[in-house]
């Protein structure tokens, strides 16, 4: 499907996307199991936080913002406030990044990811004791990214604490 060589054999839109999957999922799990069609015009706050983050990872970090500003007008969920944070730090309003952080927190003082956003942001303020903490803070937790420990080593280098810097290599 959209992998073909021939440009013009590919997929040309979502409609035609949704159609093909569709079909497949019809004759895999029968019809009853297909999602239903969106309404045009209607965008659930999950659909606002796929679209936000998405609007982030291309780029186009003010309106990723816009669309989580949307969504925490009417509600405060954890993970909306940690993909703000994201997109504040992208745009170096670190600041802000840190106040979603912490109102994130404490809501959700488990989700790591909004750890490594607070780290993120610490660490473009040139406040690197603080994000060296947080990254090592991570590395303690019962399932610690792979990130937390990369950062923690880098950090640590940075500081000329190349033996202890190995413990997280």
């Amino acid at each position: 499907m959209c992998l073909q060589k021939d440009p013009q054999n590919r997929i040309q839109s979502f409609k035609e996307l949704r159609s093909q999957c569709e079909s497949l999922l019809a004759q895999s799990f029968g019809r009853e199991h297909l999602p239903p069609k969106p309404e045009a015009g209607t965008l659930t706050t999950d659909d606002l936080i796929a679209k936000g983050y998405s609007l982030d990872a291309v780029g186009r970090h003010e309106e990723a913002v816009e669309c989580y500003e949307g969504i925490l007008m009417s509600q405060y969920e954890p993970v909306v406030m940690n993909n703000m944070a994201l997109a504040l730090n992208h745009l170096g309003r670190h600041e802000e990044a840190i106040e979603w952080c912490d109102r994130a927190l404490a809501i959700s003082p488990d989700f790591s990811d909004i750890l490594i956003n607070k780290a993120v942001a610490f660490e473009g303020m040139g406040r690197f004791e603080e994000s060296c903490q947080l990254y090592q803070t991570l590395t303690r937790e019962s399932e610690p990214t792979y990130l937390a420990w990369y950062k923690a080593g880098n950090m640590l280098v940075e500081f000329g604490e190349q033996r202890q810097a190995l413990h997280y290599y």
